[in-house]
């Protein structure tokens, strides 16, 4: 369908879901979770699994994240073998998470540290 590569990194209810339309829709995919128990209906779909966000990242174009709550989004992007340091410029990150416009991670990312 497309030749961008999606990256989409947390699966859970609302993740998998939306991981699953895109797979569905032949959109070239590759998740990482926590948990790779939670990828197994969207790897058997045809995503590809990432050891790390980092990797994941590092052969992406679009990275989506679906996770929990704050710490989770700085786990992911910021934590160890993260996105952060494989994104490179052009790329992408589209945020889906449930996290609050004034958490943790807002002053990460507008470099109010």
């Amino acid at each position: 369908m497309t030749g961008l590569r999606v990256g989409f990194i947390g699966l859970g209810t609302m993740g998998a879901a939306m991981c699953g339309h895109l797979v569905a829709g032949g959109v070239p995919t590759v998740v990482w979770a926590r948990d790779r128990k939670k990828a197994h209906g969207v790897l058997a779909a045809g995503a590809e699994w990432a050891d790390s966000p980092k990797t994941l990242a590092e052969t992406c174009d679009i990275v989506m994240l679906c996770v929990s709550n704050d710490d989770a989004v700085a786990e992911v992007v910021f934590g160890e073998n993260g996105i952060e340091d494989a994104v490179p410029a052009a790329a992408i990150l589209v945020d889906h998470s449930s996290i609050h416009r004034r958490g943790r991670v807002s002053p990460l990312v507008s470099g109010e540290t």
